[in-house]
């Protein structure tokens, strides 16, 4: 597998090929490593293609398998590769609003950081990483985690004739702010992940039979989800550490409202502090004694197991899977 010199496919910087068989493999200093079973010369036919870019370069600070990209579809080939598809990158890749973009760009500085405290080189080809468009875009980025006090910026390191060493632009640090900020972002991207979900209710024999045949099937059978309830878990530590626990570990939480247990608003409570979903459910006839601070919210209203079954499939498809409705 000879080494040769060719611009990038993908952003056009100078950049390492090696072809082996029909696989062009590319090392980018702003894309890093990627490969293709395509002709790379199909992939700048008037398409933006920086949330590529992202992504391989994302990929490569994982150290994973190398991305193999298709332009309009997903190459069939595993091992040491991870297929993907071009215009599915580019439709879906990058998110919309500036705040977005800013989270995403510190959990990358917080990649690139060695250590706490590392001063990390930020270079002209580092805009991709950081969510920019350009190094304009790039700079003002920076500026933004420098003015919500999450990173420090420094000026690049010179040499003894004052010049920046290795084309960097700045000097970047995490603050402890910043990896607290890190650390949140990378919790809800583990709860993104999570197949379990938390149940608040009251334990009685009248609710039992709505979460048996009602609540659980929901969660279960149709959307494929684990519900926990916690007087139906095995555990050694404190109740309330384990309620705590398993909310945290959860992708959302349903909480019947129905008997207006004071500890099924608590927990509510606690997951809309974390950030999480909470689906609100409460039976027809206990609706109205609801607490005032919850009857903004659209309740499922429900009348009998197979109607909260029904109710709530629709809702977690709606409102978290995207599934279609039933």
């Amino acid at each position: 597998m000879n080494e040769k010199k060719e611009p990038c496919p993908l952003c056009g910087a100078d950049a390492r090929l090696w072809i082996k068989s029909d696989i062009y493999e590319f090392e980018c200093p702003r894309c890093g490593w990627f490969a293709t079973l395509d002709s790379p010369r199909l992939f700048r036919i008037g398409t933006n293609l920086r949330p590529v870019s992202t992504f391989t370069r994302e990929e490569t600070l994982k150290r994973g398998p190398t991305p193999l990209l298709g332009f309009d579809y997903t190459p069939e080939v595993t091992g040491k590769y991870r297929p993907a598809s071009i215009k599915e990158i580019v439709a879906t890749y990058w998110p919309q609003s500036i705040g977005d973009r800013l989270d995403r760009a510190l959990v990358n500085l917080g990649k690139l950081s060695e250590y706490a405290g590392m001063r990390v080189s930020i270079k002209e080809t580092d805009d991709a990483l950081l969510y920019a468009k350009n190094c304009e875009e790039m700079l003002f980025v920076l500026d933004s985690l420098v003015e919500t006090s999450l990173i420090d910026k420094k000026p690049p390191v010179t040499n003894a004739n004052g010049v920046e060493a290795h084309g960097a632009l700045c000097m970047v640090v995490v603050r402890a702010a910043g990896w607290r900020r890190v650390n949140e972002l990378q919790s809800a991207a583990e709860r993104e992940k999570s197949k379990r979900v938390f149940v608040a209710m009251w334990f009685d024999e009248e609710t039992n039979a709505a979460f048996q045949e009602g609540i659980s099937l929901a969660i279960r059978d149709d959307c494929g989800f684990d519900p926990k309830r916690i007087d139906l878990t095995e555990f050694n530590e404190d109740v309330v550490a384990e309620i705590y626990a398993e909310i945290r570990s959860s992708r959302f939480v349903v909480a019947d409202l129905t008997g207006h247990r004071l500890g099924v608003y608590f927990e509510a409570g606690y997951a809309k502090g974390l950030g999480l979903p909470v689906i609100f459910t409460c039976r027809d006839d206990a609706l109205k004694s609801s607490h005032f601070d919850v009857r903004n919210y659209n309740t499922v209203v429900w009348h009998d197991p197979e109607e909260l079954r029904r109710k709530l499939t629709n809702r977690i498809r709606g409102t978290i899977t995207g599934a279609k409705l039933a």
